[in-house]
């Protein structure tokens, strides 16, 4: 059925979930996964802490960087117990753009990802999942 899964990971307890089933549907259709984390830029507020700590952004990047490869490792560590077949790819940027992206060059059958509950005023101009299901041609499986 599915050949080729991604999701899309964060310390969220829906990116959890998400991982969850992804795993499970991998092991069901005899398929490797492929874990995308997304570490978006640092806000441009942050260059002023150059004024107080010199070197302190950069700290800031690679305390942000060391965070996300563990999370990651943690989650591919989940997904080989199984007995899945895993690679991992943690990248910098705008979340759904970099999703989007990332769906584009690797062309999955399944993207699977947690989908949080919005306020309706949110709901309005479309959450993550709406937002990339408008822009990619794969299937997508939100887990709550």
């Amino acid at each position: 059925m599915f050949r080729y899964i991604m999701v899309a990971f964060d310390d969220s307890p829906q990116a959890n979930r998400a991982l969850d089933v992804a795993i499970e549907l991998a092991k069901q259709c005899k398929t490797g996964l492929h874990l995308i984390t997304v570490s978006e830029r640092l806000p441009l507020y942050t260059g002023f802490i150059e004024a107080e700590i010199p070197g302190g952004r950069q700290m800031l990047l690679d305390e942000r960087s060391a965070y996300y490869q563990e999370l990651q490792k943690g989650a591919m560590a989940q997904a080989s117990e199984a007995g899945i077949d895993v690679q991992g790819l943690v990248i910098e940027g705008e979340e759904i753009q970099t999703i989007v992206d990332r769906i584009a060059e690797y062309n999955p059958d399944l993207l699977v990802l947690g989908r949080h509950h919005h306020t309706a005023m949110i709901g309005l101009w479309g959450g993550t999942v709406h937002n990339i299901a408008e822009k990619v041609r794969c299937n997508i499986l939100a887990v709550y």
